[in-house]
């Protein structure tokens, strides 16, 4: 079996990086405040836990686990997904993330933030992803991603990264613009293309391709996700 894995760590720096841990921060007057944390010790109310398909999730060990199962069709959408339940709560943070990717196959997966709306008129996010379609798809590769109200959008290829080690990610949200980092190098920086909206956190893995709509024959793949810090 060609398994996939995409195992996360978030870290949010509230003075120093911790190892396993996925942070998300907005700085108040040079301050960060916890509001939440989360080892996945059990299924937090904070969190929706969504599937579609042969989308599934569990937890062991204090490692929420994300996967779709053997081979989705390529006629229905499959996902497995977080993010926060019925709420948008954080503008203008800092969100860390350790990640790394046991192999990579046709669909998209990614990790940052997004305002949960569908319509182009509406949506708003900033995420890093990797999107591999057929071979003319525009977008096959990794990207650190924006978009605005409207559709205007900016995708930034970010080469030479081997998703298949260990990194950290990281986005800075602020007045200034869209910061990416990873290994905490700038990778992107975009000053003119900066979301208005509130935001939630969103993790997500499937098989489709992101605003083309082609759905893709997935291998069996999983992620994990070991805790989740977030500040203010």
């Amino acid at each position: 079996m060609n398994r996939k894995i995409l195992i996360i760590s978030v870290i949010i720096l509230v003075g120093a990086l911790s190892s396993s841990i996925l942070l998300l921060c907005s700085i108040h007057q040079n301050k960060l405040e916890l509001l939440l944390y989360d080892e996945f010790t059990s299924e937090s109310a904070v969190w929706y836990w969504r599937h579609d398909g042969t989308g599934r999730h569990s937890l062991n060990n204090s490692i929420a686990e994300f996967w779709i199962t053997n081979q989705s069709t390529n006629t229905t959408y499959s996902n497995s997904e977080i993010y926060n339940n019925n709420e948008l709560p954080y503008y203008h943070v800092r969100l860390i993330m350790r990640i790394r990717s046991s192999n990579l196959t046709k669909g998209s997966r990614g990790w940052g933030l997004w305002n949960r709306q569908m319509s182009a008129t509406q949506s708003e996010l900033i995420w890093f992803m990797y999107m591999e379609g057929n071979a003319t798809y525009p977008y096959n590769g990794f990207y650190a991603f924006i978009q605005l109200a409207g559709g205007a959008f900016s995708a930034v290829q970010l080469l030479g990264i081997d998703l298949l080690q260990w990194h950290i990610y990281q986005i800075d949200w602020n007045s200034l613009g869209i910061f990416f980092y990873v290994d905490n190098n700038l990778v992107s920086f975009n000053s003119t293309l900066i979301p208005t909206a509130t935001m939630a956190f969103h993790f997500w893995v499937d098989n489709a391709v992101y605003d083309y709509g082609t759905v893709f024959t997935h291998i069996y793949q999983n992620i994990d996700l070991s805790l989740i810090h977030i500040s203010e």
